[in-house]
């Protein structure tokens, strides 16, 4: 074994052996400090009551938020977490003056994880990746899984809010999966719910990985565009229910482009598909999901 493989492995297990399991307790500013102290693959574990945090949270090293068993533990943020490691958030409730979630380079590519949790009161972005100018994808993975996003747009706020958006795409996120979640637009409805973009307003162009959206309910978009995967060749929405309460002009459910991208098994009710440089569907109905046309 050379000594740079076993310098590795030492690294690799120093890591593990200094991870912790610690309770953070309610309260202001609990949960940054101990996000501040955490180490390597440490897991924060929240319980009952409320977290408070009146500036961003910034992990810098892998990192787990989640909630205790059979608790829901509220957080709300002024400001954002800024996420430049390995994160996993799961089973807390999310307010945000903010934004949510939002993903910077770090040292190298990283994962992202945001499960159970449901988020809200974001008037612009809830989970973006943000910089723009990377030559290659700095996020590994960005999985989101059995979340509920409350998007109706906040009084006095400018435009409508974005759930999950990455302006060029190919160059922040390698992979993106999105399944088993619920985006709620409202009464007064949301801005795109997905807005993925390749950065070329001509050609459709694929992510390293994969794009997936599966089994997700997406309710009373405001904007002409729900589900919005613009020049992103190889996307894939498969079982998916997209309802808006009335017809709005010029308004469609998903927009998908690329010869390789597909919708498939899914709803779309008031709100029809566009498809775009060879993109298909394939049994996606517009029809009322509540069965009562």
């Amino acid at each position: 074994m050379n000594k740079h493989l076993s310098f590795c492995i030492f690294l690799l297990l120093s890591a593990t052996i200094n991870a912790a399991t610690v309770n953070v307790s309610p309260g202001s500013g609990t949960l940054k400090t101990a996000v501040t102290n955490a180490s390597a693959g440490d897991i924060l574990v929240l319980t009952d009551g409320t977290y408070t945090e009146e500036s961003s949270v910034r992990p810098t090293v892998a990192l787990t938020i989640k909630a205790a068993d059979n608790t829901k533990p509220e957080l709300s943020l002024s400001s954002r977490f800024e996420v430049k490691a390995n994160f996993t958030i799961e089973g807390i409730k999310i307010t945000s003056a903010g934004e949510a979630i939002c993903m910077v380079p770090g040292d190298g590519v990283y994962d992202v994880t945001v499960r159970k949790c449901e988020l809200s009161g974001c008037p612009s972005y809830f989970i973006r990746a943000y910089n723009t100018d990377q030559t290659a994808p700095y996020v590994n993975v960005l999985t989101i899984d059995d979340c509920i996003f409350r998007m109706e747009k906040i009084e006095g706020a400018e435009g409508l809010p974005r759930a999950v958006a990455a302006t060029v795409t190919p160059k922040q996120l390698k992979s993106l999966l999105i399944t088993n979640s619920t985006f709620d637009g409202g009464v007064n409805g949301a801005g795109r719910m997905i807005y993925l973009h390749s950065g070329d307003e001509e050609l459709a162009l694929p992510l390293q990985g994969t794009l997936k959206v599966d089994h997700c309910t997406f309710y009373n978009s405001a904007d002409t565009r729900g589900v919005y995967l613009a020049n992103i060749d190889g996307a894939y929405v498969s079982n998916c229910i997209f309802m808006n309460p009335a017809e709005m002009s010029g308004t469609v459910s998903y927009a998908l482009y690329g010869a390789n991208s597909k919708i498939e098994n899914s709803l779309c009710f008031n709100a029809p598909i566009k498809l775009g440089t060879g993109a298909v569907q394939t049994n996606c109905p517009n029809r009322n999901p509540y069965f009562v046309d």
